[in-house]
């Protein structure tokens, strides 16, 4: 009658004074009810830990998080220098550069870990071009710059010129430059008249590109460097002084590219 009869404004004064009832009933059967939970539900232990202890952890597991992010920095290099390096990377081996020759040479030392199968004279790439040559011995590996004093090889000119298809390579018609090394991260074009430069039209900004066939087929076109200044030479009338610079300053490469002999 109270569910579905009567109405609730005369029930629920009722209810309550019913419930107070069934309290003496209630009361016990839940007592009884929360000690046997009590005793079937596992005990609630701490965390026996100091709290120094957890201090350390979450300093370890920082310094661990910033490890993984340094990692994944370093992979994401990698990745860029592959893409930069593009066809080439399947001949390549990446070793790890360790520090600068001594001497006052320019050349790279490298980790002997990392050159299973390698052999000296082969070409060293970095993702601006070459790098220069790889030299093995008893006492590890080092890699001879191209702007290492007295190191030469035969290059082309090359320009990028604005056409429909947006920027496009075009070889420059002048006289096969020798390029040297002058040392300290230089480079020089040797024995080039100045007339010839003139005539040529070449201008700083120019690249210089890799034309020698001591070098492998693979890399022919890779660069060398481009024109920073030109001049009528000093020291040699009717010859030019042409200076050429790396894309970027080959001391201070971290890592460089191996290419495995064809």
């Amino acid at each position: 009658m109270c569910a579905f009869v009567l109405p609730e404004s005369y029930t629920d004064t009722a209810r309550i004074h019913v419930a107070g009832i069934f309290n003496p009933l209630s009361y016990p059967s839940r007592r009884i009810a929360e000690a046997i939970y009590r005793r079937l539900e596992p005990e609630e232990t701490g965390d026996p830990r100091s709290r120094q202890a957890l201090m350390d952890e979450n300093d370890r597991l920082r310094q661990e998080v910033a490890r993984l992010s340094a990692s994944v920095d370093r992979l994401e290099k990698m990745e860029g220098e592959r893409q930069r390096l593009g066809d080439l990377q399947s001949l390549c081996v990446r070793v790890a550069v360790t520090g600068n020759d001594a001497g006052g040479r320019d050349g790279l030392l490298l980790s002997a870990t990392s050159l299973g199968g390698l052999s000296s004279d082969e070409a060293v790439l970095y993702p601006g071009g070459l790098a220069g040559r790889l030299m093995t011995g008893i006492g590890g590996a080092r890699v001879r710059l191209i702007t290492d004093y007295g190191f030469s090889l035969t290059g082309a000119f090359l320009r990028f010129v604005e056409s429909s298809d947006g920027l496009k390579p075009e070889r420059i018609s002048a006289p096969t430059p020798l390029v040297q090394g002058a040392g300290r991260g230089r480079l020089e074009v040797a024995g080039m008249k100045w007339s010839d430069y003139m005539d040529a039209g070449l201008r700083p900004g120019d690249w210089v590109i890799l034309d020698d066939s001591a070098w492998p087929r693979a890399i022919q076109g890779v660069r060398l460097g481009r024109i920073v200044s030109a001049g009528p030479s000093r020291l040699a009338p009717g010859f030019a002084d042409i200076r050429l610079a790396p894309q970027n300053d080959l001391s201070h490469l971290a890592s460089v590219w191996v290419l495995r002999k064809e």
